[in-house]
Order: C-alpha cells, then structure tokens, then sequence
C-alpha cells in the first residue's frame, strides 16, 4: 500500500506547477483563466492579479489552449499592483512561448516599466539573433547568439535571488547564463504588460502558453518540475 501511495503522491506533484509563492498565473488551457474569448485574463493565483488582452490578441486551442500575437500591436495588461512583488526582492518569472519563424528584430514577453534610469525596468527580450535578454535597464544580463529556437515551444525561466544578487536565464531547465544584474529598484505607476515593451515597443510576434510568477527564486529543480508539469501539452 505504500508505494501505491507514493506513486500517487508523485503522480499529484507532476499534475501542475508549483503553486507556493505564485504571485500571477496565467493559462489559456484552463477555463477558470480564459474562457477562449473576450478580452479578460483571470490570474489563477490567489492574488487575483487579473489581466485584460489588448488590440485583438487571439486564441488558438492548439496545445489545449494558447494566446496569439501578430506582433503589431497586440498584448496584455496587468494590474500595476503586481509591480510590488517584483522591486527589491527576489522573483521568478517562467513562461511557455512560440516565437514566430519570422521574428522582429526585438520582441518582449514580459516587461515592468516605469522610467529610464537603472535597474527602473525589467524585461525579457528576444533578439532575431537568438539572443535573450533579462534586462533591468543599463543592467542587462544577455546570452549567446542562437539560443531561441523561433518556430517552437519553449519554457525560458527568469530567476532573480536577492541573496547572492545575481539574476540567471533558464531553457528547458538547463541555465544559459547568470550574472549580478538587478534588483529591480522601488519606484511608481509602473507599467506591466506580456507581449510588448511598457512604451508600446517591441510587441510579441507569436503564441503564448501558460506564464506565471513567484515571490522568491526558484531553484533549478523546481524550474525542472515546473517544466515538467506541463511539456507534455508543448509536445516534449
């Protein structure tokens, strides 16, 4: 009877992501977030953080459920008060992503802006290089060319530990970079949107899964099951 039980405990840790510390989440696959049409993002969280889309941003049921962007003009707003969970502490952003095969030459998934001044952003940017960028402004933490792989789903984590004051970039689990950049510094009226730069920028050109935050960084093996929970519907 035991290992039964343990093979349903495994079996209930693989069902979903990591729920402790969830500061948004956002999933077009289920119901309860997105009903497949109009225009408001439910936040799965506790924080109920709800999200509105913008400008048409689409629905495609493929892979359960996602978001689609035509990188004009598309994205989501979120409310400002979720900027507070980010400024001066530890975070994690994780995010499934399609990119387009015919990518602009800077795209943004996720961004936090108020001015222009250091560490007063924050985004995560795609070159058509393949470069990422996790970026704090004039603190910018990039990899190597070649890292997106445009025309496939892929999960990228975004983690920022305050401990050690270093910021890191994940794909599929594994980490492409790290460095000290960050934190993101206290500030006001802050813009937060998914699928463009806060100043109507860099839009998203592409799809968009589930995407989702948490207060505090995230370890390398919770990115893993995170990663794990859902790679099924992204057809790894």
């Amino acid at each position: 009877m035991s290992g039964i039980l343990q093979t349903f405990f495994m079996f209930a840790a693989k069902a979903g992501i990591i729920t402790t510390d969830l500061t948004f989440y956002y999933d077009p696959a289920n119901s309860d977030s997105y009903i497949g049409s109009g225009t408001a993002l439910d936040d799965l969280s506790t924080n109920a953080y709800n999200a509105t889309l913008q400008n048409g941003v689409g629905f495609s049921s493929g892979n359960d459920g996602v978001l689609t962007f035509d990188g004009t003009n598309d994205y989501i707003s979120m409310p400002t008060a979720s900027a507070a969970d980010f400024i001066n502490q530890s975070f994690t952003v994780e995010a499934w992503v399609y990119p387009s095969t015919s990518p602009p030459s800077q795209q943004t998934y996720f961004s936090i802006l108020q001015d222009a001044s250091t560490q007063s952003r924050l985004q995560f940017r795609f070159y058509s290089d393949g470069i990422i960028r996790f970026g704090y402004f004039a603190q910018d933490l990039d990899t190597s060319s070649g890292q997106v792989d445009f025309g496939s789903w892929q999960h990228f984590a975004m983690v920022y530990n305050s401990g050690d004051d270093t910021s890191k970039i994940y794909k599929n689990g594994v980490q492409l970079a790290s460095g000290n950049q960050g934190p993101l510094l206290s500030s006001t009226n802050r813009v937060i949107n998914i699928g463009r730069f806060g100043n109507g920028s860099e839009y998203w050109k592409g799809n968009i899964g589930a995407i989702y935050g948490y207060q505090g960084a995230k370890t390398v093996g919770e990115i893993n099951d995170n990663f794990d929970a859902l790679k099924g519907r992204y057809g790894f």
